[in-house]
């Protein structure tokens, strides 16, 4: 998994730290259909046309408010946030303002996650502060007069 470093600040202290945040590359729809087609025994086309019915029918269903359990991957629910009513009996549904749906991995995906691998993303960030290091080294080298790679005492 891939992650760039960012710099957060602590608002009670004002120390900043720096955080790794996941850097997400998105794998298409597509790619996904054709991965399939090559481990299976169906077309890329097939493998389309179910899987665009499955994700109809699971959003028909998480409109009704039920859970989908996606195999070992994990369940999708939805949930409501809102106001609060002082009473049960003065509780109205109007006073739902949100719909959103979640995701609970799967046992099994959360085993597979423990064991991911990380590796820092190259950023244009990083590429620049690369590039600066390295120009100062070349300097540092001209400036001393080195002409081989033994460093100097």
């Amino acid at each position: 998994m891939k992650y760039a470093l960012v710099a957060i600040k602590n608002p009670d202290t004002g120390e900043v730290r720096a955080y790794a945040s996941a850097v997400n590359e998105t794998l298409s729809f597509e790619d996904i259909a054709k991965q399939a087609s090559a481990e299976t025994t169906v077309t890329q086309t097939d493998v389309e046309a179910v899987v665009r019915a499955t994700l109809d029918i699971a959003k028909r269903e998480l409109l009704k408010g039920r859970e989908i359990r996606i195999g070992q991957l994990g369940t999708l629910y939805p949930t409501f946030s809102g106001e609060g009513a002082e009473e049960a009996k003065k509780f109205v549904p109007s006073m739902i303002k949100r719909v959103n749906v979640r995701f609970r991995p799967s046992g099994e995906l959360k085993a597979e996650l423990t064991k991911a691998k990380f590796e820092i993303s190259p950023t244009k960030k990083l590429i620049k502060a690369a590039v600066k290091d390295m120009k100062d080294l070349v300097q540092d080298a001209i400036d001393t007069g080195d002409d081989d790679d033994t460093p100097t005492p």
